[in-house]
């Protein structure tokens, strides 16, 4: 069955991939399309996320562009943040 889907066309599987009634369906499509190579009917990471966003899977990402000392400051949170982060295995 992998075959076939992803022999399938890319904006088919996308819909497919976006029609999914349950997480784990979305999981197991999601997981075949991101193992696959993109020459051999894979889809990247990115693509997959978007649909993911509007399932309301995955919450989109920010990206903001600081200058000056407000890079430096978030950078050094960033860095606090990853400290905390493994001291911490429960993220609390």
């Amino acid at each position: 069955m992998e075959k076939w889907f992803l022999s399938l066309p890319k904006d088919t599987k996308l819909r497919m991939l976006s029609e999914t009634e349950s997480f784990g369906a979305f999981f197991q499509l999601s997981k075949i399309l991101l193992d696959a190579p993109i020459q051999d009917g894979g889809i990247s990471t990115d693509e997959i996320r978007v649909v993911a966003c509007k399932l309301g899977y995955e919450q989109p990402r920010i990206q903001v562009k600081l200058k000056g000392d407000m890079a430096q400051q978030f950078n050094e949170s960033q860095e606090e943040d990853e400290l905390f982060d493994d001291q911490d295995p429960m993220g609390l």
